[in-house]
């Protein structure tokens, strides 16, 4: 159903998506800094003795064959295809990228890995925009900006598919809805075995516990004894993964935007207050980007009721999905892209008004190429975090998915009108990915014993605050949060407060020294 595989979508998305478009709008906030000062925050940082705040080691010598990329210098790293029990000698040829530390030598801190989000934005082409003027100065003066791009993204092999283009859509648009018939249930199996007669074995290995690893292959074919992390947004799981499983490969981590992997399961009911907390802020946001159009200027304006141009508007989204070859929701898609940042609501205006006054749909197509890798292919977004789902969650089986999509649906549609209004009930392929899905987590995802600094947004539209609540005082074992309200899906660098609390982590190695510290 449109909604389960929305709220799988949402879960961890960033703010850019296609990975051919990730240069051109930052996946984290992109506008100025935040009028919030520095000495706002409720406390202040303290020495953190394990991570110290001296210079760090002496940069690494490593034999990789580097070379320029564009403004980055680019190499590949060979890692295990797979990390399991039944691990042959098969590898992944891995995408990475460097901007070299160019500060003095007492300022070097070593590497700072980064990833933007996702899942399925490269990281190698974020690091390529962001380090040009978007990340501070400060960061490359001290460390070795290092991104990858995690398996079946980018340049990093496999590529990811399921079929020949366009076949997969064919076969999950003849089910209607739910897999509710023999006929159907084969042919969701078959939208399964697409993906393996495409991918091989790899294609149920594509799973966030094995990009963590993958990173910890690059961290060690770099040559670093230890690695500093910031993750935004799907890039906060990454380092969850990452701290849980190697704690002593840590030197500091920060997380912005981030969403709990853990949320209570054991039943249907919680399985779907999980998902409504992730719901609930989108329709508030949706609400609240239409409602802005309050004045004659704003096409939308309908004479002050634009929800009711919205609506009016939504049976025609199909137009978008018929645009783009077929591909179920993706005039929601769109839509949900331009939540991310205020800056971009006038660009939904402007869609819906082309999609009600002339048929055209193109906007909205092009928005949700941001969510879609490949509109021939499923999302890759919801495919990862199905299989992390699957990781996570191993005893919630295929029948109980299939009944938590029916549930959650009913809810929505008595609960949040807006996106139920969007709801074009498409087939949902996580519950028949469990042929392919991968050994249990073998770890607990509490980040082990390290201090991990967790940003948290209550005007985050994508992760609601609550999650990185949850996060940093539920899941991890020592959490540390920052609580801010900034009008955008994540805040680095963006606010002063996060920003000097953020440096002081990262590059001082000096964590807030309570649990909890305010930005306003």
């Amino acid at each position: 159903m449109f909604l389960l595989a929305l709220s799988m979508l949402a879960s961890g998305c960033s703010g850019s998506g296609s990975d051919d478009q990730s240069t051109t709008t930052a996946p984290i906030s992109d506008g100025g800094p935040d009028d919030t000062a520095a000495d706002d925050t409720t406390t202040d940082g303290t020495a953190n003795d394990d991570q110290g705040s001296g210079s760090g080691p002496d940069r690494p010598d490593d034999d990789l064959a580097w070379s320029q990329c564009g403004r980055l210098e680019c190499t590949t790293v060979d890692v295990p295809m797979d990390y399991g029990a039944s691990a042959g000698p098969e590898t992944l040829e891995i995408e990475v990228a460097r901007v070299s530390a160019d500060g003095e030598p007492d300022d070097y801190r070593g590497a700072l890995f980064i990833n933007p989000g996702g899942p399925g934005v490269s990281a190698v082409e974020f690091l390529d925009f962001a380090h040009d003027g978007y990340l501070p100065a400060e960061l490359t003066d001290h460390f070795d900006l290092i991104a990858f791009d995690p398996r079946g993204v980018g340049n990093s092999e496999p590529t990811f598919e399921c079929g020949l283009d366009g076949d997969w859509v064919v076969i999950t648009n003849a089910i209607d809805g739910l897999a509710d018939t023999p006929e159907e249930v084969e042919l969701a199996e078959l939208s399964t075995q697409q993906c393996v007669d495409s991918m091989g074995a790899v294609a149920g290995l594509l799973h966030t516990e094995f990009v963590a690893r993958d990173m910890d292959a690059v961290r060690e074919a770099l040559g670093f004894e230890e690695l500093s992390y910031l993750g935004y947004s799907y890039g906060s799981a990454i380092g969850v993964w990452y701290a849980s499983l190697f704690p002593d490969r840590v030197r500091a981590m920060v997380l912005d935007g981030a969403n709990n992997p853990i949320d209570p399961a054991d039943t249907t009911e919680q399985r779907i207050e999980s998902a409504m907390e992730e719901l609930v802020p989108l329709e508030a946001r949706l609400r609240q980007a239409i409602e802005a159009c309050n004045d004659a200027t704003c096409p939308i304006w309908n004479e002050g009721d634009p929800i009711a141009y919205f609506e009016q508007a939504t049976a025609k989204l199909d137009l978008v999905d018929t645009y783009l070859g077929g591909v179920p929701f993706a005039g929601a898609l769109g839509v949900i892209t331009t939540l991310y940042s205020e800056q971009t609501w006038p660009l939904l205006w402007d869609a819906l008004e082309d999609l009600v006054e002339f048929d055209d749909p193109s906007i909205l197509g092009e928005l949700a190429l941001f969510q879609l890798d490949d509109p021939g292919q499923p999302s890759f977004t919801g495919y990862v975090n199905c299989l992390d789902s699957w990781s996570i969650y191993p005893d919630v089986d295929r029948a109980e998915r299939l009944d938590d999509t029916i549930a959650l649906g009913e809810r929505v549609a008595a609960d949040l009108p807006l996106l139920a209004a969007m709801d074009t009930i498409a087939f949902d392929q996580c519950p028949f990915l469990d042929s392919i899905a991968p050994a249990p987590s073998p770890v607990a995802l509490d980040g082990g014993d390290v201090t991990i600094v967790v940003v948290g947004n209550h005007d985050d539209p994508v992760t609601p605050f609550t999650e990185s609540e949850e996060l940093a005082f539920d899941t991890l074992a020592d959490g540390r949060l920052i609580e801010v309200t900034h009008p955008e899906h994540t805040v680095y660098p963006n606010n002063d407060c996060v920003k000097e609390l953020v440096d002081s982590t990262l590059i001082d190695g000096r964590p807030p020294a309570e649990p909890l510290t305010s930005c306003g």
